[in-house]
C-alpha cells in the first residue's frame, strides 16, 4: 500500500521531528532505554505479560 500523501509530507518536512526528540530524550531521562517498558503508577513491570500489567493496575 503506499504512504498517503498527507504522511509523507509530514515525514519529508519535518512536522514532527521536534516533538520525536524531545520524547526521545524524556524517556531515557528516566531510565527506559528499550522495548517494549510497561509503567503501571510510575512502577515498570519487569515481565509485562497481560496477566502482570492487570495485577499492578488492579493494585496486586
Amino acid at each position: 500500500m503506499p504512504t498517503p500523501p498527507a504522511v509523507a509530507s509530514c515525514i519529508t518536512d519535518g512536522s514532527y521531528t521536534d516533538w520525536v526528540t524531545t520524547q526521545t530524550q524524556s524517556v531515557l531521562g528516566e531510565g527506559i532505554n528499550g522495548t517494549p517498558n510497561v509503567r503501571v503508577n510510575g512502577t515498570d513491570i519487569a515481565n509485562p505479560t497481560p496477566e502482570n500489567i492487570l495485577a499492578a493496575a488492579a493494585g496486586n
